[in-house]
């Protein structure tokens, strides 16, 4: 495998960096979480990109692209992925989203059906939660105070824990920091009130959801495959909320599985 070629795209004036290598069906397209950059990705760009052509972007506002006043919504920045695959000429890739890019994965293939041909989310719940909206809320209106230094500690926190990998929370706060906090709570704001659950009832593609663990309870996992029949569920051992980078040792067969047995 090479090195990931990075290049850039434009969605009507936004500039988005686009990092790709390898060669193969389907295409992987990775969508990182909040506050991080296309290099979040590595332990999956190095297993599959000698197998496929793998596509990781800075979203709008994150790592080296474009930061415009707004809006940050799940639609906005789904269509900057569409518009990637659209200039990228990717035949209907695979689309890997982390917590955030989870979201921005399931609103593409909700309203671009066509447009992809499989789905999976990194722990992402999809099921709406008062506590947590409200945390976020407070989270956003922090950062755009005198105490967004601080409030960009809680972020990295409240992402980060004992069970991630080594390192990873200096890693991440890295890449916090240079994204603008109100870049941050802009896409707080934008997605606090995203119904996931109308986005997935819309998806007619393979889904897998992994967990490393549940903010509620197992109802949830079932209302996934109530929502829809093409849900698959995995869940990881002794791993916190990045564990494609803790435990890429289960991650990566569960997503080669999904790709040989769900992925036409």
């Amino acid at each position: 495998m090479g090195e990931l070629q990075v290049g850039q795209v434009n969605n009507n004036g936004v500039e988005l960096v686009v990092a790709q290598v390898g060669e193969g069906d389907p295409a992987l397209l990775f969508l990182h979480p909040n506050a991080a950059d296309h290099t979040f990705f590595g332990p999956q760009v190095a297993e599959f990109g000698g197998r496929h052509r793998v596509v990781a972007i800075d979203q709008r506002g994150h790592g080296g692209s474009g930061k415009p006043a707004g809006p940050y919504t799940p639609a906005v920045l789904a269509e900057d992925a569409l518009s990637v695959i659209d200039q990228l000429g990717l035949d209907r890739p695979v689309v890997l989203g982390s917590s955030m890019g989870g979201a921005v994965a399931l609103e593409l293939a909700a309203g671009h059906p066509d447009a992809v041909r499989g789905l999976v989310l990194f722990n992402r719940s999809i099921a709406a939660n008062p506590a947590m909206r409200d945390r976020i809320t407070s989270l956003g209106a922090a950062l755009r105070g005198d105490q967004a230094d601080a409030a960009l500690e809680s972020l990295v926190g409240a992402q980060v824990g004992e069970l991630d990998a080594p390192g990873l929370r200096v890693d991440y706060l890295r890449m916090a920091q240079s994204v603008p906090p109100w870049v941050l709570a802009s896409l707080m704001e934008g997605f606090a009130d995203w119904d996931g659950e109308a986005s997935l009832r819309r998806v007619t593609v393979p889904t897998l959801f992994t967990f490393s663990h549940m903010t509620g309870n197992y109802a949830e996992l079932d209302r996934l495959v109530e929502l829809s029949s093409q849900v698959v569920i995995g869940h990881t051992v002794g791993a916190g909320h990045f564990d494609h980078l803790t435990v890429p040792e289960q991650i990566n067969p569960m997503l080669r599985r999904f790709l040989d047995v769900y992925v036409d």
